[in-house]
């Protein structure tokens, strides 16, 4: 009988106020993304504007989503977000599922449905963002960890000096990282 690991991915992320205009109508903060628009995984962090145009901390989610290969299906977490706090999100998935998500140890939410791996470039810390909305706090991912017994990828900004927050708000927020990451369906991943 073949064991099966759970694929996990853990990132620690850090909460500022505020961040420079950016926007959509849609604010979204990938933590993770592997995912080619039917399968794989996407952990973020996503919130709409409200009629002033502003998205707000008060209003952010924790969204795990996960494909099948025909769909995507998510889980949205709220929780009560304070700035200049590091916060670990982690996502336990597993082939059949339920897909596990949680905030500092603390279970958010679960969303059913089985699991399929994606081909496509794994890449983490990027806004997704384009329009007229202004974000009230900026997002700087300070590490990504992703395992599934088999593979497992460590990403952190200079190592484990992180970028100072000056710079990132110099730059307009924080650099994405992107890397190849190779999934087993049949392994948990975290």
């Amino acid at each position: 009988m073949l064991a099966t690991r759970p694929l996990m991915i853990t990132s620690s992320l850090l909460l500022l106020l505020p961040a420079a205009a950016r926007g959509q109508n849609q604010c979204r903060f990938y933590l993770a993304n592997h995912s080619d628009g039917n399968s794989g995984l996407i952990l973020s962090l996503e919130t709409s504007a409200g009629s002033s145009g502003n998205c707000q901390l008060g209003s952010l989610n924790l969204r795990l989503t996960v494909g099948d290969g025909s769909a995507l299906h998510h889980v949205d977490a709220a929780f009560s977000w304070q700035t200049g706090v590091v916060y670990t999100a982690k996502a336990v998935i597993t082939a059949a599922g339920p897909q596990q998500l949680s905030i500092n140890g603390q279970s958010v939410g679960s969303v059913q449905g089985t699991f399929k791996s994606s081909q496509a470039t794994f890449s983490a810390s990027l806004v997704d963002d384009s329009g007229t909305v202004t974000e009230g706090y900026m997002v700087s991912e300070i590490s990504l960890q992703v395992s599934n017994g088999a593979n497992t990828l460590t990403l952190a900004p200079n190592g484990n000096n992180p970028v100072p927050i000056q710079l990132i708000l110099l730059a307009g927020g924080p650099a994405p990282w992107q890397t190849s990451f190779n999934e087993n369906a049949v392994q948990q991943t975290r």
